[in-house]
């Protein structure tokens, strides 16, 4: 039988072992490869500039990946884009 437990116990019965029962959760986004193109454009950079500072980026403008919320918010730094513009609809960031 499973026991459940609060998280305050759980932290007491885990804390320091290197065998957690979690595991980390990954999200990964889509994002149209044009806005990746758009946020390089607007920024006065070429895809191969932000390419050097953001390596994923040539495999999420060709689809073959998709970035995680972490490296997306590191390419809108990058860019100078508010993150959220990376989710509008089409036609919509101008």
């Amino acid at each position: 039988m499973t026991r459940q437990i609060g998280v305050k116990e759980w932290r007491r019965e885990f804390a320091g072992s290197t065998e957690l029962p979690v595991r980390e959760l990954t999200l990964r986004v889509t994002v149209r490869p044009e806005m990746l193109r758009w946020a390089c454009e607007r920024a006065g950079f070429g895809l191969g500039e932000v390419a050097r500072r953001v390596p994923q980026l040539p495999t999420w403008e060709s689809g073959e990946r998709r970035p995680t919320l972490k490296q997306l918010e590191g390419f809108a730094k990058a860019t100078h884009t508010p993150i959220g513009y990376f989710f509008l609809p089409p036609g919509a960031a101008g």
